[in-house]
């Protein structure tokens, strides 16, 4: 039998090889900066920079070199110092963050405390304020040191007498000169309180009894050397030797000295009377200050003479008030311009209690300084003796103001920026419009006062332009950054429109400007008043203002 041929097998044809595909490039693996790259750019944690009493002695503030953490509190929040800083009697003191980089201890308690002792800002108590996310890198502070520094300048320091001008040489119990109204000290005791006495009278020999007031005298000297409280006396016997040995005038001196090392030396005189007149003194001392726009107080303390052994209940004294105008604080009294009394007068005591002296505000005239002089009579023997007050008036300041303050405002809406409340603190702000209120009675009385000397009455009343201010504006553009801080970015004003007299501006006034925003246009915007006096006082104040294309957007309360 014949054998089959055999079955071929198809060939396969060979498969193409694939296309290799390209491979993805390695993913970069982040570089972390280390901890210690970290530090290096962000600095070291804080150190104590400086620390120094402030003006009144009563606290002290201590600077950091960095922005700190505040150790985990709050700015305002109170804590005891000595979490956080050590110098002597820190125990005692209260501390409070200011900002992140000052701190602010009350130190009026801790009496060794002093300029020159170290303050030491604790160590692991605070760290470098985190502002990025690497806050982890942050370590603890070390321990460091500063000697505290007296304020700059040293604070003044003023001895306040309270003492009568003269005094019956027969008045039992003597004299005694108080001073413990002094003013500087600190909130502490006087470091330095040293009283010294003499005594003058006319020139000439002394007659009989002149080698008992020498004693006399030497004793009150001695005796001044050993006194370390803020009261003097001097004992009736001592007086009247000095007044029959002829001495007419006791001079007291008192030297202080704070533990901040400001110092001040007074004087006061107290004239030594032979005659039963009755004692008076001013309370709170014969130098005062006063304010134009504050009520006026002065307190007189009188007391009929006890020589004839009266009792206490039986001494009252009848009080009368004299005003002076002085050009000059160290007039002579001969040069001195009485005031006239009355509601169309120069003055008017308002006191229901004639102890009192009081005046309404806007009664005096600022920068000027008076003499207001209380008279005590003892009726019984028709004795009197006078105490007089220095009454020094400060200058007030100028308050620029714009009404309204910063806001947002679409540019097609008028713009009104009304500084018309700027006020000048000595000028009353009420020309006596109103009724039933001391401003109101004391503004028709001051017009008609001036209307009778025929003194001019512009500018003695009211705010803006009624109070004799003038007006100067500026506009700047402003750039807003991302971070929302503002930067100026030049002046608003260009050639064909100057600020603020460019035709914009047309209707607006020295004290008040009103025109479109459309003349702006949108953007960021700061206007800024600069109110004066006649006198150039000056004061500056701005508003941020905002102009969009649409109406600026309602909240709904």
């Amino acid at each position: 039998m014949p054998v089959p041929a055999p079955t071929l097998k198809p060939t396969l044809a060979p498969y193409p090889l694939p296309t290799p595909r390209p491979s993805a490039a390695p993913m970069p693996v982040p570089t972390i900066e280390s901890c210690e790259m970290v530090r290096l750019r962000t600095g070291p944690p804080p150190n104590v920079y400086s620390a120094r009493f402030a003006s009144t002695g009563a606290s002290i503030l201590v600077d950091l070199d960095a922005v700190s953490d505040m150790g985990g509190r709050l700015a305002g929040e109170y804590f005891p110092c000595a979490e956080l800083l050590d110098f002597a009697d820190v125990d005692t003191a209260e501390c409070v963050w200011v900002s992140a980089t000052q701190i602010s201890a009350e130190v009026n308690k801790a009496l060794n405390f002093v300029p020159g002792e170290n303050v030491t800002l604790r160590a692991q108590t605070t760290m470098l304020a985190c502002d990025d996310d690497r806050c982890d890198c942050r370590v603890g502070n070390t321990a460091s040191s500063v000697p505290a520094t007296p304020p700059d300048p040293l604070p003044d320091v003023e001895p306040v007498f309270q003492v009568p001008d003269s005094i019956a040489v027969c008045e039992e119990g003597g004299l005694a000169v108080e001073a413990s109204q002094s003013i500087g000290s600190g909130g502490r005791d006087w470091t330095r309180l040293v009283w010294s006495v003499n005594a003058t009278g006319p020139p000439g020999p002394k007659v009989n009894g002149t080698a008992n007031a020498t004693f006399a005298l030497l004793y009150m000297q001695y005796r001044a050397t050993t006194v370390l409280s803020s009261e003097f006396t001097a004992e009736t016997t001592e007086l009247q030797a000095l007044a029959i040995g002829g001495f007419d005038t006791l001079v007291l001196s008192l030297e202080l000295e704070n533990f901040l090392g400001s110092t001040k030396t007074e004087s006061v005189e107290v004239a030594l009377s032979t005659k039963s007149i009755p004692s008076v003194l001013i309370v709170g001392g014969a130098n005062q200050v006063a304010r134009v726009g504050d009520a006026l107080t002065v307190e007189a303390s009188g007391l009929a003479s006890g020589c004839d052994g009266r009792s206490k209940a039986q001494r009252a004294v009848d009080y009368a008030w004299n005003l002076y105008r002085l050009d000059g604080v160290d007039d002579p009294e001969e040069d001195w311009t009485q005031l006239a009394e009355g509601a169309s007068a120069d003055f008017v005591n308002v006191a229901a209690n004639k102890r009192y002296f009081q005046l309404d505000p806007f009664s005096l005239d600022s920068g000027t300084t008076y003499v207001a002089r209380a008279e005590a009579t003892d009726t019984k023997y028709d004795l009197s003796n006078t105490a007089d007050v220095y009454l020094a008036v400060g200058v007030g300041s100028v308050v620029a103001v714009i009404e309204g303050g910063d806001r947002v405002v679409s540019v097609q809406d008028e713009l009104q920026l009304d500084a018309s409340s700027s006020f000048d603190e000595d000028i009353n702000p009420d020309c006596g419009d109103g009724a039933g209120d001391w401003r109101a009675n004391f503004g028709r009385r001051r017009l008609a006062h001036n209307d009778a000397h025929g003194t001019r009455t512009a500018g003695d009343c009211g705010t803006g332009d009624d109070a004799g201010l003038s007006f100067s504006w500026i506009c700047e553009e402003l750039e807003v950054r991302d971070d929302g801080e503002k930067q100026v970015n030049g002046s608003c004003a260009t050639d064909t429109e100057p600020f603020p007299t460019g035709v914009w501006a047309l209707k607006s006034d020295k004290q008040r400007l009103i025109f479109l925003g459309t003349w702006l246009g949108t953007g960021n915007y700061r206007f800024t008043v600069t109110a004066a006096s006649a006198d150039a006082r000056n004061s500056t104040t701005s508003v941020d203002i905002e102009l969009i294309n649409e109406e600026p957007s309602k909240v709904v309360v």
